[in-house]
């Protein structure tokens, strides 16, 4: 067995010890087999990245320390990526009669199996050293006593474990003959059940399995240590060095807010797992309304009938295939109607760019559409500048915004490479601001931020001065599953401004949209996708601390989406009605600040968001009570109706927001 691997073993049989928790009770607490986390302790088996998230659990549940959290990581890494490791696989190990064990669920073929082979080659090289992308918590600056204590160091490594392996085993032994039973909100035991297991890992993976983020909240954002400017943590050569660690099998991200949203945040009438939140608080900063906007899929003109603050026009036959069949022939007509129909509406538009057309790039590989658009760049740059002065000397101060590419970082939209993009980037710009001074200038839209490619290609963008280039950066901020809570975005958002900043540039952020396999997902209706949609709007303006300023919603007038607004035709749907109600909530108000969990003084996985005329609150999942303060409150719902509450009285919520203002 490798270093890595002893040390990870030796650290989390001394956070067991110090902890005093039963083998069975640690179980119960992460949601894995006694089996499982008796193997981790005495090394006989080490996780894979897909493991991961229960050792982050276990170590969180042992009381464990910032700089151990990062010890534990720093020693799971090298434990995973030393090509001695005497590994025993998690997915081959024999089935087990433990009720509390994980099992694969047919998510991930076998180790060594075609299937799996397939899966690593697609996910890239899981050989090399992953990437860590961590932050520096003031726990660790401030000199905590654990930071100074010699965590895992080799000469007390092998003592340790082979001390802590024998107690581990007989433990483990005694611990088998008992059932695992949990508190239910009355206080009486129950047996675990699958479906409640279940429903209590579902947000915790939600972010994807790519991420190896320390979801057990040791460190919380506001604890990051800042730099002057306020924006990023303070560099270090050695977290350098870590961040470029990187593979093609992990992320590691360091997003240590929204704990309580990320791992278990269901039904929190009893007491239950801590979430110590994340909270921030600015000057009153105005609501504009074009932070309320969505991308139209259509190119008749038509606007949406319910109140939106700004449109994006993508997938409305607009792309550069689209516009520029032939070199130099320029179709204008649906952009026409578009740009007309915003202007009627009295809505700022945004216009973006992609698509390469076949005659530009005849070897590049087609995109996702079917309009015989290419994902790579144009052979020539000079037919870019074409196109780009073309579109912009037609519509000069009647587009309010430019994206300069859609998805750039995903192969599906554009093949190129992180310098060609910045060359587009650089030419664009610079065409633009000559035609149209007041422009925005909004940098290619970056998705697939959960996943260490996507990063890569962002950083190595940033580096190579990419957002130097524009006044926006686009961002594509969208939950991997549709059942998954829209608060788990900010944990990616955190992690997107973080690159940034360690690539020594930081801009304001747009929102434009999901990922291009948004169409794939389950679609909600009815008062879930409302309150869906309402969320991502509210997640919106708790982004503004990391920088966002603008929200799309992908989309208004087509169906085959997760949440659909208002198929062209038709009357809105309740998704459609709650943002209104949202944005009419929110008119001429000021947001103050924004928070949850006990940072925010609330229960864990309660939300919300302060502003100069009330304040809106909602649970991530499932419902929670909190309480009024000192003086009467009315709140509003969604659907309308209103209700008085006295001075210090109980106020539960759920998932569907409500405003609450002084009565």
């Amino acid at each position: 067995m490798g270093d890595g691997a002893e040390r990870l073993a030796a650290l989390l049989s001394e956070l067991k010890e110090r902890s005093g928790l039963s083998f069975a009770e640690l179980a119960r607490r992460t949601h894995a087999s006694r089996s499982t986390l008796h193997r981790y302790c005495t090394g006989t088996s080490i996780p894979d990245e897909d493991k991961y998230d229960i050792v982050l659990a276990f170590a969180k549940a042992c009381g464990a320390t910032p700089r151990e959290l990062n010890d534990l990581f720093h020693h799971w890494t090298l434990a995973t990526t030393t090509p001695e490791t005497d590994r025993t696989a998690e997915d081959a190990r024999p089935p087990t009669n433990d009720p509390t064990a994980h099992t694969n669920d047919g998510e991930h073929p076998p180790a060594g199996s075609p299937a799996r082979s397939t899966q690593a080659a697609a996910d890239g090289d899981r050989s090399a050293p992953p990437t860590a992308r961590t932050a520096i918590s003031r726990a660790e600056t401030d000199g905590q006593d654990a930071a100074a204590r010699p965590v895992g160091r080799a000469p007390t490594v092998r003592a340790a474990r082979d001390g802590a392996e024998s107690r581990a085993e007989a433990e483990y032994q005694d611990d088998a003959a008992r059932p695992v039973a949990r508190q239910s909100a009355g206080g009486e035991a129950r047996q675990d059940d699958a479906a409640e297991v279940g429903r209590q890992l579902a947000p915790a993976r939600s972010v994807g399995r790519e991420v190896a983020a320390v979801r057990a909240g040791g460190v919380r954002r506001r604890d990051v240590a800042r730099s002057p400017s306020g924006r990023g943590p303070v560099g270090r050569k050695w977290w350098r060095r870590r961040f470029l660690q990187v593979s093609g099998g992990v992320v590691a991200v360091a997003v240590l807010a929204a704990a309580g949203v990320l791992f278990g945040t269901g039904r929190r009438d009893s007491p239950g797992q801590a979430d110590p939140g994340d909270r921030w608080t600015w000057a009153p900063w105005p609501v504009p309304p074009s932070m309320f906007g969505v991308t139209i899929n259509s190119n008749t003109g038509t606007m949406p009938s319910f109140r939106v603050g700004a449109a994006r026009f993508w997938d409305g036959r607009t792309r550069w295939a689209d516009l520029e069949p032939e070199r130099g022939v320029y179709e204008w007509a649906a952009l026409d109607r578009l740009v007309d129909g915003a202007q009627a509406a009295k809505l700022p538009a945004l216009f973006t760019f992609g698509g390469t057309p076949q005659w530009a790039a005849p070897d590049g590989p087609p995109t996702v559409y079917t309009d015989g658009s290419r994902a790579a760049p144009p052979d020539d740059l000079a037919d870019w500048d074409a196109f780009v002065r073309a579109l912009v000397h037609r519509y000069k101060g009647r587009l309010e915004a430019y994206e300069l590419w859609d998805s750039a970082n995903d192969q599906h939209f554009f093949n190129g490479d992180p310098r060609r993009l910045v060359a587009m980037v650089e030419r664009a710009s610079r065409i633009i601001k000559a035609a149209d001074a007041r422009a925005t200038v909004v940098c290619p839209s970056m998705g697939r931020l959960t996943t260490p490619d996507g990063l890569r290609f962002v950083e190595r963008f940033a580096e190579l001065g990419g957002y130097r280039k524009c006044d926006v950066g686009g961002i594509k901020l969208f939950p991997r599953s549709s059942h998954d809570p829209p608060e788990t975005l900010v944990p990616v958002l955190d992690a997107f401004n973080k690159t940034l900043h360690q690539a020594g540039t930081g801009i304001p952020l747009w929102d434009t949209g999901p990922n291009y396999d948004v169409p794939l997902l389950d679609q909600l209706q009815g008062d879930e996708g409302r309150d869906f949609a309402v969320r991502f709007f509210l997640v919106g303006l708790y982004g503004l601390d990391l920088d966002l300023r603008r929200t799309y919603f992908y989309n208004w007038g087509g169906r085959r989406i997760p949440v659909v607004l208002q198929a062209e035709g038709e009357q809105p749907t309740p998704a459609a009605r709650g943002i209104e109600t949202l944005e009419r909530w929110l008119t001429g108000a000021s947001v103050h600040g924004c928070g949850h969990g006990t940072a925010e003084g609330l229960p864990a996985g309660v939300w919300q968001c302060r502003f100069s005329t009330g304040t809106v609150r909602w649970a991530a999942r499932g419902t929670a009570t909190t309480r009024t303060g000192p003086r009467p409150v009315v709140v509003h719902r969604l659907d309308g109706t209103t209700a008085r509450i006295p001075p210090e009285h109980a106020l539960r919520v759920t998932g569907a927001p409500v405003f609450i203002t002084p009565g």
